[in-house]
């Protein structure tokens, strides 16, 4: 069985928080799996705000499944 990549897509602030939105809107057209690096990649090329991309920054350096493994780690910041 083949898995097909998950593309982030924006929550649109479904989570309540403007600084997850923002991040979740940098990360739009990603594909997971992801790492930190590849999120900061996608996040400068859809021109993510500093914000953003300092959030995507304290980040923990790991692989990601998915949007939300992204958010729970933001979580705990």
């Amino acid at each position: 069985m083949t898995l097909k990549p998950r593309v982030a897509q924006p929550l649109g602030g479904a989570t309540g928080s403007h600084t997850v939105a923002n991040m979740t809107r940098a990360l739009h057209g990603l594909e997971f799996p992801a790492s930190k690096e590849e999120m900061l990649t996608q996040a400068k090329h859809n021109h993510a705000p500093k914000e953003a991309l300092d959030d995507i920054e304290r980040l923990e350096d790991q692989q990601y499944c998915d949007m939300e493994d992204v958010v729970k780690d933001y979580g705990k910041r």
